[in-house]
């Protein structure tokens, strides 16, 4: 039997933070002196701990553990992540190489801060090899799955038919029958509806199985107040919490939510607070004298108005929005209240910029200029034929 490998421990400064703390009381040493030599060891002290922007980052058996310190000692964040989360670089929309390293969980939950050494992408790129290297190891080292335990409530081996139980090559489990309802997040799954369960990528053997879809046995209630019981055959999807957060096939023909008529056959999702957030037109919807054709695919992010994808290509005074590019609807959805284009578009003989925001409509539908000027959306410099 081979001996266990100790856990592995890196550390070193988050170079971001230190040097952004170092120069910015560097900047202020000078006003602070001019108030008299008495403030020169409270100065001294501040220069002496500003840099102590450390992580520690330990992997192993147990999980990834980091931790941030400022003042070299002072512990500001502990996070603990499973052996199936990754360690990445960091690297943010607006830079063009890595700026440090970061933990992405496999689940739903928190990604880790930029951490890391920041200059130099050498260094960068070595420690990140250490750190992978020492997961790899950790992985190996793992025991193997132990009891079966659902992501749903914690329930167990005995909620599921033994006879029914697939597994992925991992040994986890990929499907299994339910033997008994089992009430979870709102909502009972009737006995015989059947469950798949994690994927073929790596677990870690200490955290629970999870559920990703169940195709029901029977008539569910739904944890959406808006949705009729979903029929027998409906797929009901969950997130990494387990949560069910969507059913695809809840019903044969249409569902009335809100004003909308819903596909009932498509996909239908909703928030934690049980409030649909993306539907698929079944009848046309009518906004004043322009109507979004069925299928189209409407999504709505934290009431701030529902994002149409087009089913069929929209007509407005000045612009032709085609198939599958989207428009977007106050948060009543009864108005239409901008569009975009995929690609950079002349309204007025002004050049705008298309595929980035949407482009503001006024209540007649013509394109808000001085509102796209305010957005930053007109193309300087660019003749209007262009």
């Amino acid at each position: 039997m081979s001996t266990p490998h100790p856990p592995v421990t890196l550390h070193g400064l988050n170079e971001v933070e230190a040097a952004f703390t170092t120069g910015l009381l560097l900047a202020l040493a000078g006003p602070l002196l001019c108030g008299g030599p008495s403030l020169a060891p409270v100065v001294a002290l501040l220069l002496l701990l500003a840099p102590g922007h450390r992580y520690r980052l330990v992997v192993g058996a147990s999980g990834i553990h980091l931790t941030h310190y400022v003042a070299w000692l002072v512990p500001t964040t502990r996070l603990r992540f499973p052996l199936d989360a990754r360690i990445e670089l960091y690297q943010s929309w607006e830079a063009d190489d890595p700026e440090g390293l970061c933990i992405e969980p496999r689940r739903a939950g928190r990604s880790s801060d930029c951490f890391g050494p920041h200059f130099g992408q050498a260094r960068i790129a070595a420690v990140a090899e250490r750190a992978r290297e020492a997961l790899a190891r950790a992985r190996l080292q793992a025991t193997a799955p132990g009891p079966i335990r659902l992501n749903l409530g914690g329930a167990g081996a005995d909620a599921l038919l033994p006879e029914s139980c697939t597994t992925w090559p991992s040994g986890r489990l990929r499907t299994a029958t339910l033997a008994r309802p089992l009430g979870v997040a709102g909502l009972v799954l009737p006995a015989g509806t059947r469950l798949d369960l994690n994927d073929d990528g790596y677990l870690d053997p200490n955290e629970p199985d999870d559920v990703t879809c169940a195709t029901l046995s029977g008539p569910t209630v739904l944890p959406c107040p808006e949705l009729p019981p979903a029929r027998a055959g409906a797929r009901l999807w969950f997130d990494g919490d387990g949560r069910p957060c969507s059913v695809h096939g809840a019903a044969e023909g249409a569902i009335r939510i809100g004003r909308f008529e819903a596909d009932g056959s498509a996909p239908i999702a909703w928030d934690e607070a049980g409030r649909v957030t993306r539907l698929t037109l079944a009848q046309p919807l009518v906004l004043g004298d322009r109507a979004l054709p069925p299928g189209t695919s409407l999504s709505s992010w934290l009431g701030g108005g529902w994002y149409a994808s087009l089913a069929a290509a929209l007509s407005l005074p000045e612009l032709e929005i085609p198939a599958g590019q989207s428009a977007l609807l106050d948060p009543s959805g009864t108005r239409l209240v901008g569009a975009m284009p995929a690609t950079d578009t002349v309204v007025r003989g002004q050049p705008l910029r298309g595929g980035v925001l949407h482009l503001p409509l006024t209540p007649s539908l013509t394109v808000d200029l001085e509102r796209c000027r305010a957005m930053g959306l007109w193309r300087t410099g660019v003749p209007a034929d262009a």
